[in-house]
């Protein structure tokens, strides 16, 4: 069997096996969160989205129009972004994710 580590910048690239959803962001600090938006984008920590959340402070530009979300439904999506991995999510799922309330389905 071939190994599968990886050191963390080369993550998103795995030539056998690359996954749809993963993009090399390494632009990106560790704990750093980027979500794009029609016409930009925000950086962040989930903490401080978090944050941003509970006290109804989480204001994103409009979602751009995509053929389909990763999580969610509906052809209006916001790009998730972090070190390994990059979503398109609808709006709802993205509040769902940052809340930590995904369903069991979504998050797997």
């Amino acid at each position: 069997m071939k190994s599968t580590l990886k050191t963390l910048h080369k993550l998103s690239v795995d030539e056998d096996y690359p996954a749809k959803n993963r993009l090399m962001s390494p632009d990106l600090k560790a704990a750093e969160i980027k979500i794009s938006f029609d016409g930009g984008f925000c950086l962040s920590t989930s903490v401080d989205l978090l944050n941003d959340l509970s006290k109804g402070d989480l204001s994103l530009g409009c979602p751009i129009t995509v053929p389909g979300c990763d999580i969610g439904v509906g052809m209006l999506a916001y790009v998730y972004q972090t070190m390994e991995l990059s979503l398109w999510l609808s709006p709802e799922a993205l509040v769902r994710l940052v809340a930590r309330r995904l369903s069991s389905e979504e998050y797997f």
